[in-house]
């Protein structure tokens, strides 16, 4: 099905009063890659999860081609030549590279399932990609780059008419980065497919695309050749509020030096020297991939530290696991709340209380005792509903959230330094605020401090006290003074 224009007119969803996608129409032509730009919230996923089949529209009209579709489910975007590759890598690491390129799709003949046919296959399209890696190889021995192009191996053995990459550099080095997006600029043009081109990095927009979509508040703002477009063009597009300064929330830094790092190398970021005082709230933005995470979660133990050192109240920090990391004062609440802080099945006093059980209920469980902490915190965290038992499944994102955070404002948490890593991802604005405002009190009194990061501009100017900007694993600007959200695109995006 190569060669088959994909348009998309007047798309609608919403979900309940929360309109999503507002009438969205675009046109992506066969040879051409299209990047799909926009803020957090903008539409971009939903509007991906309608051409592919993940999401129902409500109205409008999905065309490939001359053919015409209200709606697709997954399997019929994919029968239609519709591949989406994700951007957390979809490889199993026990399995070998053939099986990853057949999986669920294996060659089954008379005699079973035939190897070598499929080799061959994986073969040649790992050479056509550039790959390093052989058929057999377990993708547990491959570098992350090599990972990727397994996944674009797969999309690609089903000969797809439009292919669609949300963020595929995101984990990426600038080497491998730059090879995939040249490999997918040479796919697009000797294929003669769509490629859609979903990313934050604005270079790789200008470097690689040949037309650029902006949505914003879900609806389309600007359709343009690149060629068309310059940097701030793209900038300001996709900055919430263009060049408004907002206004930084009111927080105090004391003379306290709560944490210092000297050199520190973690495994994407580094050497960091930042120094941080009690009563900041200090804001870090960065493109994915930017190193932003992994400073985080150096600090926090979850990841090796490679080098440099960390000094908590002006003291050596060995910090080797998160439980040495909270004995020092710093704890983490990880952007993947349901996987990575939370126990959905548990219930929500389990949950807030799970790190501090041994300091209530020691020698034998206090059930009492543990309520009445839990009842403490969820007034102070203004919990909805303040259910104790309830299953934290049961509670929304922004309530969810409250609760990643909570378990750690409790005096008998002992944190002196609060690490969060998207504060507000899948949060509604009401209990954003509210999030907002607890980060405030945490800092409040300048002996305790956030450090907080966030791929949303608008959050980082509007919330931190001091903004550090990241890129490729490195600070590249610190700033103290109101920023507009188009300055810290722009300065994210330097190279």
């Amino acid at each position: 099905m190569t060669g088959t224009a994909l348009t998309v007119v007047d798309v609608c969803k919403a979900y309940g009063s929360n309109t999503v996608l507002r009438s969205v129409s675009m046109m992506a032509e066969p040879g051409e890659v299209h990047a799909l730009l926009g803020a957090n919230g903008a539409g971009k996923s939903t509007l991906l999860g309608c051409i592919s089949g993940a999401v129902t529209a409500d109205s409008g009209i999905i065309k490939l081609g001359d053919d015409e579709f209200t709606n697709l489910s997954p399997k019929e975007a994919l029968d239609q030549g519709i591949a989406l590759i994700y951007q957390e890598l979809q490889t199993i690491d026990d399995l070998t590279v053939a099986e990853n390129v057949f999986l669920g799709d294996e060659d089954s003949g008379s005699l079973g399932i035939n190897d070598r046919e499929e080799n061959a296959v994986v073969k040649e399209l790992l050479q056509r990609l550039g790959s390093s890696a052989n058929p057999e190889d377990r993708v547990a021995t491959l570098a992350t780059g090599e990972r990727k192009l397994v996944d674009v191996a797969r999309a690609l053995r089903r000969k797809p008419s439009v292919l669609i990459l949300d963020e595929p550099t995101a984990a990426l080095s600038s080497r491998e980065s730059e090879r995939l997006l040249s490999m997918i600029r040479n796919l697009a043009s000797e294929d003669n497919i769509v490629v859609i081109l979903v990313t934050h990095i604005l270079r790789d927009v200008l470097n690689y695309a040949d037309r650029a979509t902006v949505l914003r508040d879900g609806e389309v703002l600007l359709s343009e050749p690149v060629a068309d477009l310059s940097m701030e063009q793209l900038v300001q597009g996709i900055s919430l509020t263009g060049d408004v300064r907002a206004p930084s929330m009111e927080t105090h830094a004391s003379d306290l030096v709560l944490l210092e790092t000297r050199a520190l190398v973690g495994a994407r970021s580094g050497p960091t020297d930042l120094t941080i005082h009690g009563g900041e709230i200090v804001g870090i933005y960065g493109l994915l991939g930017s190193g932003r995470t992994d400073l985080l979660e150096t600090l926090a133990g979850a990841r090796h530290m490679r080098g440099g050192e960390v000094n908590v109240l002006g003291k050596n920090a060995r910090i080797s696991s998160p439980q040495q990391a909270i004995g020092h004062g710093l704890a983490l609440v990880p952007s993947d709340r349901k996987h990575a802080a939370l126990f959905g099945e548990m219930a929500a006093y389990e949950n807030v209380l799970l790190p501090h059980l041994k300091k209530i209920s020691k020698p034998v469980r206090n059930i009492r005792g543990e309520l009445k902490a839990f009842d403490a915190i969820a007034n102070r965290i203004q919990l909805r509903p303040n259910a104790p038992q309830l299953e934290v499944s049961k509670f929304s994102g922004g309530n969810a959230q409250k609760i990643s955070v909570g378990r750690w404002m409790a005096e008998l948490a002992g944190v002196s330094m609060l690490l969060v890593d998207e504060p507000t991802q899948g949060v509604d604005v009401g209990a954003r605020a509210e999030i907002y405002e607890l980060m405030r009190e945490f800092v409040a009194g300048g002996e305790r401090a956030v450090l907080f990061a966030s791929s949303d501009p608008e959050e980082v100017v509007a919330v931190a006290s001091r903004i550090i900007v990241m890129s490729k694993g490195k600070i590249v600007a610190m700033r103290t003074d109101r920023m507009s959200e188009s300055e810290l695109i722009s300065l994210a995006n330097k190279e």
